[in-house]
């Protein structure tokens, strides 16, 4: 176990495998597609540091990109992350395109947690954040829910003007009144090159009230980062994430490592320790480093923000 300078235990690391995405969702990638100029740390570094954040006392890893499922060896990396001893829980953020036709294997691999992104329950809006089919991604959702190997949760970034209205808010509620899934709204955060500014922003509180006065809500035990509830009725819960209005800063449990091998401390912040190319022990000085460098809060309030686009962080 490893604690930082602020008390806070830090077990949780999210590891991007690739910058390259078949979507272009506005509001990560300011083109049309998410431009390939990382260059991508080898398969068995990922590795490396993943074993490594293990011994140091991580406990959960996140997979995510651009699109993890685009890396060619993605299954082979993940099967060997989760035979990494100690770890708990392996888990993966994907846009969902490429759930169906690999449900089998994703259970194979032995994910515990699967989150699928997704804004809107509309085609055509869908198509025109993302550049996607929106049947393609319910589909493998479907399939992935009635395999039931995992934990699923569905996250809808909020934009104001695209999905913030109650009938498109209810439209994306259908997905869990029948289905065991969390469905989580977050807050669109400020972020380089993105496309949508502050009169695109809209706090998680204005949709939990405009909620409230549409149904009974049942608060639940919180996860750190979301505040949850159920409604009567329903088999999946919803929840909030309010990175921006309700920071959860001093829970931060995680550090970030890009897929160019960088560590990053905080999401927001500009600070980053290159990992390329380290032999096993000086990786793992390199991470103790990182995690005692990581601030008491981000400064999203006072307009500073990260140094990089969306897609070549890792989500």
């Amino acid at each position: 176990m490893i604690i930082d300078r602020f008390g806070r235990k830090i077990n949780y690391l999210r590891l991007s495998l690739t910058d390259r995405c078949n979507l272009h969702c506005r509001y990560c990638s300011p083109v049309a597609p998410c431009p390939r100029k990382l260059s991508l740390l080898p398969d068995e570094q990922l590795v490396l540091a993943a074993r490594t954040a293990v011994r140091l006392g991580i406990e959960k890893i996140r997979l995510t990109g651009g699109e993890p499922m685009l890396h060619r060896n993605f299954f082979k990396i993940s099967s060997d992350i989760r035979n990494i001893e100690n770890l708990e829980t392996l888990a993966l953020t994907t846009n969902g395109c490429y759930l169906k036709g690999n449900i089998a294997r994703l259970e194979q691999t032995g994910f515990d947690l699967i989150n699928v992104s997704l804004d809107s329950a509309d085609p055509r809006r869908y198509r025109d954040m993302t550049g996607g089919e929106l049947k393609n991604v319910m589909d493998g959702l479907e399939m992935l829910l009635e395999a039931g190997f995992c934990t699923v949760k569905i996250n809808a970034v909020l934009i104001r003007g695209f999905n913030d209205d109650p009938a498109s808010v209810d439209a994306l509620l259908e997905l869990v009144r029948f289905c065991p899934a969390d469905l989580r709204f977050i807050e669109l955060m400020p972020m380089p090159g993105g496309r949508f500014g502050t009169e695109h922003y809209v706090s998680a509180a204005t949709v939990l009230n405009q909620l409230r006065g549409r149904y009974q809500l049942e608060p639940q035990h919180n996860d750190g980062t979301s505040v949850m509830f159920r409604i009567p009725g329903f088999a999946g819960r919803i929840g909030f994430i309010a990175p921006v209005s309700r920071k959860f800063c001093n829970s931060c449990n995680r550090i970030r490592i890009t897929a160019d091998g960088f560590v990053l401390p905080c999401l927001h912040g500009r600070a980053e320790f290159s990992i390329r190319d380290l032999e096993p022990q000086e990786m793992e000085r390199v991470l103790s480093s990182v995690i005692l460098a990581k601030p008491a809060s981000h400064s999203l309030h006072r307009g500073a923000g990260a140094g990089r686009i969306m897609c070549a962080i890792g989500g």
